[in-house]
């Protein structure tokens, strides 16, 4: 399971947060928004948390936490784009899927080596 972000944390999120939004639109936004982003960005990763978790235990297998984040980011997708509109939130964030994450082939290898 993911730890609560503390304060420090929380304030990084929201500056990373405001610099990618600044560097994709070329502009900041308001306080609200940027809360609610932060907010979208700390469910996003304590899920991909329990994702995580639950692929070293052996809880679900590859393919399930393969389909299972790309499932969350697609929700994540939505609400983000609900936040920004659907144009600046893929300036910002481009197009969330697993396989625009990284390579999942390496990660899953990893994985496989941590849960031994």
């Amino acid at each position: 399971m993911s730890q609560p972000l503390s304060n420090d944390d929380s304030s990084d999120m929201r500056l990373e947060l405001s610099a990618l939004v600044q560097a994709g639109l070329g502009h900041t936004v308001d306080d609200a928004t940027l809360t609610a982003l932060a907010d979208m960005q700390a469910l996003l990763q304590g899920r991909v948390g329990e994702l995580g978790g639950m692929l070293t235990e052996r809880r679900i297998s590859r393919a399930r936490y393969l389909e299972e984040l790309n499932r969350l980011l697609s929700d994540v997708s939505s609400v983000g784009e609900k936040i920004l509109g659907f144009e600046d939130f893929h300036k910002v964030f481009g197009e969330l899927s697993a396989d625009q994450l990284g390579d999942t082939a390496a990660f899953l290898t990893a994985q496989d080596e941590i849960s031994r």
